[in-house]
């Protein structure tokens, strides 16, 4: 068979081809995971509401008191105070008494004979962001490839190496029965 010249013959443009190949696979599945995790992070908010009742605190003083229970969930916010008792939850005290700012509580007001108590018990609502489905569809992906074993990746770097080598070594071989 006449090779003109510069044509890759047989093994030589096979093996090119599979490292071609190869590249474009790396290169696809690099722009897929960039993709999904792009898309993890915008596909979360699903607002979801919440109440938290009788929740067990210290009594609001004048530097705060932060409302745990709305707070810690994801973007929480805390809705207004609609009831305070004591750490008993015999008495309903004024919520009147403190002023709210998000999900921290103030009072610069007298509470009686509750003045010294140190636990105190409030009911609000609140909204937070729940994970939605495809954001836990993706975060299980995300995570099943972030627990790839490290000798998986080092067998597909060692393979593509194997690959541009032989890719090499076929190009030369091609070259030599070229010119002789």
């Amino acid at each position: 068979m006449d090779t003109k010249k510069g044509q890759l013959s047989g093994v030589g443009s096979a093996v090119i081809g599979l490292l071609f190949l190869g590249i474009i696979s790396i290169i696809l599945l690099g722009a897929g995971l960039y993709a999904v995790t792009t898309f993890q992070g915008t596909a979360l908010t699903v607002t979801t509401t919440g109440a938290s009742a009788n929740e067990s605190l210290a009594s609001a003083n004048i530097t705060g008191i932060t409302l745990t229970t709305g707070n810690e969930k994801l973007n929480g916010e805390c809705g207004a105070v609609t009831e305070i008792l004591n750490a008993t939850g015999t008495l309903h005290l004024a919520v009147g008494n403190i002023t709210q700012s998000g999900c921290v509580i103030y009072n610069a007001t007298y509470w009686g004979t509750y003045t010294n108590a140190t636990t105190m018990k409030y009911s609000y609502p609140y909204t937070y962001d729940g994970l939605s489905d495809s954001y836990n569809a993706t975060d299980e992906m995300v995570e099943g490839i972030a627990d790839t074993p490290t000798w998986v990746i080092l067998v597909i770097i060692i393979g593509f190496v194997g690959l541009i080598i032989s890719a090499l070594l076929a190009w030369g071989v091609g070259r030599r029965e070229m010119s002789g």
